[in-house]
């Protein structure tokens, strides 16, 4: 594994611990919850900012979805392109070979 993924995955176990910890402490303490004329009732606080962690990773996704799946077609897009030229350059060299 490339040590760039290391770092990042030692870092992500180290933030997921710091999460796991943090939830565990203030289960008992508990906050009123309220989305704009709504009141939504006593939640405990790590409830609400796991659930905020989680609608924040859910719109990265859909912000970055869209440009890995345009990267993944280029990079397919290339690489086709590049068989291509090899086969077109395989054929040339064997019609002066020949």
């Amino acid at each position: 594994m490339p040590e760039k993924t290391v770092v990042k995955l030692v870092v992500a176990l180290v933030l997921c611990i710091l999460l796991i910890v943090f939830a565990i402490q203030n289960f008992g303490q508990e906050c009123r919850v309220k989305l704009l004329f709504w009141t939504i009732g006593r939640w405990p606080v790590s409830i609400i900012i796991f659930i905020s962690i989680l609608i924040g990773v859910l719109i990265a996704v859909c912000e970055i979805l869209p440009h890995v799946l345009q990267l993944r077609k280029r990079a397919r897009d290339a690489e086709e392109a590049l068989a291509r030229l090899k086969a077109t350059s395989t054929v040339k060299r064997e019609n002066k070979a020949g």
